[in-house]
């Protein structure tokens, strides 16, 4: 998992470790979550409540979603 790759928002490759190593010594929440998941989708305004009260921490937002397209539309 740790070298698992993900796309970012510019559309360049980060492996996993190097987000966490980017990140180390600060607080990180993680938030794992895919276009298709209704849970997912209704509990995003809580996390962005979250963001709003606590920025000094660093949030991670990772989809699960099979083609950029789709997750690109669930943002």
């Amino acid at each position: 998992a740790l070298n698992d790759t993900f796309i970012t928002l510019e559309g360049k490759s980060i492996v996993f470790k190097d987000i966490l190593e980017t990140h180390k010594n600060q607080t990180l929440v993680i938030d794992i979550w895919a276009s298709w998941c209704r849970d997912c989708i209704t509990g995003m305004p809580k996390v962005k409540a979250l963001q709003k009260e606590y920025s000094d921490v660093v949030y991670v937002y990772l989809s699960l979603d099979k083609s950029e397209k789709a997750w690109k539309k669930g943002i």
